[in-house]
């Protein structure tokens, strides 16, 4: 009988003994290799190599949801490609079921481009019903049912919209395509109620904001329009929503606001031929109207304790002051406006409240609203130098510039300079006056 070659001998005991984190380490290493060989795999259209390194890379990261989920994931599109259904059937089945266990799959760490191609794939294979049912993958579901219901005839989609409202009656998918469906058969009145349904619910809902504009333009009820259009990014970005905006402006006399409006849009959509003649005329109305009193310069005053405001009022100003410290755009503003507004209106010898309106307003760029409202409070402390930093922009933006400069000059000592603050900065020490673009800080 042989004896065993001595140095393999030693080598084994060696393996036997190494250390379990220097094991992990390698069984780590190991699938990490058999994913990116099954990623690289699929890609290039190896997908039967593909499908067998990812079925091994997803057994070895059994409890690194990360690596797991990205290991199923390419694994089912590798399977669909394949055509193995089945295949895909088990291994959708089984994100799922981490999903509903465990939580993983939503909060997977999934690269997006990953991510995008296996829910597009989801969204087509996956029965309808079974999306529905999923935390997951129901949006998959609604964006599905959204391109079949407007594939459809109008009388169709009417009648399939209304039982989905009745079926989800919290759901602002729905009546909002059904809003939009009306504004296209020339049903405004009919598209505004729905979309103050979605806006009851869901104020600063952007579809609806855009939809209950455009309806209320259309039904010749500008006043009704502006709030709304001005809330809606998409009067930006999108022509006939920055023509309706403009135009209502345009139709209510409020010259400088149509024209800052104007001036704010993309130079590809303001430059559209559609606007000359609103431009015009917007022109020769800002033309014709009095110079603002540059020397207009609010009284400094103490701010009265905030003891003064009565329980409820309080309570709006900190629903004002927190809608605010969550606003992420300008339509996101909507809310805290109305609040603080509402607030400041009733009390105006309360400077903290006036201050916090100005302050809202100077946000959405509403440079007349906020500087009506700063003057009211009079002048912070000098260690509210960011209050006295949007003073100063908006007395500017509003034609004060004598105000601006005063404001300005009171906050530059401790005030930090960014581009945006020295843009200002030259604009209004270098300047005799305003105008009326628009900025957000």
């Amino acid at each position: 009988m042989r004896r065993p070659n001595r140095v393999f001998a030693a080598l084994l005991a060696c393996t036997l003994w190494l250390p379990a984190a220097v094991a992990q380490s390698s069984a780590d290493s190991f699938y990490e290799q058999r994913l990116r060989d099954g990623a690289l795999a699929l890609e290039r259209g190896r997908l039967e190599q593909a499908v067998r390194d990812l079925r091994l890379a997803a057994f070895g990261f059994l409890e690194q949801p990360d690596r797991l989920l990205e290991s199923l994931t390419r694994l089912a599109l590798a399977e669909d490609a394949a055509g193995d259904g089945l295949a895909f059937d088990q291994t959708f089945q089984r994100i799922q079921d981490l999903e509903e266990s465990r939580g993983w799959y939503r909060e997977a760490d999934l690269p997006a481009d990953l991510r995008q191609r296996f829910e597009a794939r989801v969204a087509t294979v996956v029965p309808l019903e079974t999306l529905r049912q999923s935390q997951a993958f129901s949006h998959l579901a609604r964006q599905r049912l959204t391109a079949g219901i407007e594939e459809l005839p109008p009388r169709q989609r009417r009648e399939r919209l209304t039982r989905l409202i009745a079926e989800e009656p919290t759901s602002d998918r729905w009546p909002l395509l059904l809003a939009r469906l009306e504004l296209q058969q020339k049903r405004p009145q009919q598209a505004v109620v729905l979309a103050s349904s979605i806006l009851n619910r869901t104020p600063t809902e952007q579809g609806a904001l855009c939809v209950r504009g455009i309806a209320h333009s259309r039904l010749g009820s500008c006043a009704a329009a502006v709030p709304d259009l001005a809330a809606c990014e998409r009067s930006r970005l999108d022509l006939p929503i920055a023509y309706a905006h403009v135009d209502c402006l345009r139709q209510l006399e409020r010259w400088k606001e149509a024209q800052g409006a104007l001036q704010a849009l993309p130079q590809n959509i303001q430059g559209d031929r559609s606007f000359n003649r609103l431009r015009r005329q917007i022109e020769r109305e800002v033309a014709k109207l009095p110079a603002p009193v540059p020397d207009a310069v609010p009284p400094t005053r103490e701010l009265e304790v905030a003891a003064t405001l009565t329980t409820s009022d309080r309570q709006l100003l900190d629903q004002a002051r927190q809608a605010l410290a969550e606003a992420r755009t300008a339509s996101d503003l909507t809310e805290a406006s109305l609040l603080a507004a509402d607030v400041a209106d009733r009390n105006p010898a309360i400077a903290e409240a006036q201050l916090l309106a100005g302050e809202i307003f100077y946000r959405a760029s509403r440079w007349n609203e906020a500087s009506r409202y700063f003057q009211r409070a009079g002048d912070p402390p000098e260690d509210r130098h960011g209050l006295l930093f949007y003073m100063a922009v908006s007395y500017f933006e509003a034609g004060q510039a004598a105000a601006a400069r005063q404001a300005l000059e009171r906050a530059l000592p401790n005030l930090k300079r960014t581009p945006f603050v020295e843009t200002y900065i030259e604009r209004i020490l270098g300047s005799g006056g305003g105008d009326s673009s628009s900025a957000i800080e």
